[in-house]
């Protein structure tokens, strides 16, 4: 899985713990809300990375903000926005800080 997030110029994913590999490999996406647990993530996501915007599946306007979305990641510009601001989110300490 890691190759092909590193071989890929985006990916479209849902809001759970696929979002962190993706940062980790420095992968663009578009995040997609598929359940209320979710929340967390993409609050903690639309904090940081200022140019990723979570869609809710249950909108009734998810298939036009999906395709607006995809069509936005098909712009390099776009993607080399959202690069930048993917370093250094993962720290790589959070199982330590978890145990302690």
């Amino acid at each position: 899985m890691k190759n092909l997030m590193l071989s890929s110029d985006f990916a479209i994913t849902a809001a759970g713990q696929t979002i962190f590999e993706l940062i980790i490999t420095g992968t663009p996406f578009v995040v997609i809300k598929t359940a209320q647990n979710q929340n967390i993530n993409i609050v903690a996501i639309e904090k940081r990375i200022n140019s990723i915007t979570a869609i809710d599946s249950s909108s009734k306007s998810f298939e036009e903000k999906l395709n607006t979305a995809v069509k936005n990641m098909f712009s390099y510009e776009k993607r080399e926005e959202i690069f930048p601001q993917m370093q250094n989110i993962i720290d790589g300490f959070g199982s330590k800080r978890a145990i302690e």
